[in-house]
């Protein structure tokens, strides 16, 4: 059996928590390192369209809404549609029907 990707919100704080620390160990300062993870946060603002609210919420793994979640794992290159993912505000996900095209 193939193992399906979690796109829980604990797993997307998992992914932006990896992502503030890679950009935190070009840092040198404590200040640069809290810099870095709210320019993280900023540039999910602005390439997502969410409210910087919504992009804490993720970043500490309290997102719930599905869509904001799918908006988030889109940017990280994550998309749950492509993987036929359906998110869910139940914090599951339900796996997708494939629907076969016939000509």
């Amino acid at each position: 059996m193939k193992p399906s990707p979690d796109f829980s919100p604990a797993m997307l704080k998992a992914f932006l928590h990896a992502r503030a620390v890679a950009r935190e160990e070009f840092a040198r300062t404590e200040a640069e390192q809290i810099a870095a993870r709210k320019r993280l946060a900023d540039e999910l603002v602005k390439v997502t369209g969410l409210p910087l609210s919504m992009v804490r919420a993720g970043m500490s793994g309290r997102l719930t809404d599905p869509s904001a979640r799918a908006a988030i794992w889109a940017v990280l290159g994550h998309h749950p549609c492509d993987f036929g993912i359906v998110l869910s505000s139940a914090r599951r996900s339900a796996r997708g029907q494939e629907q076969e095209m016939r000509a």
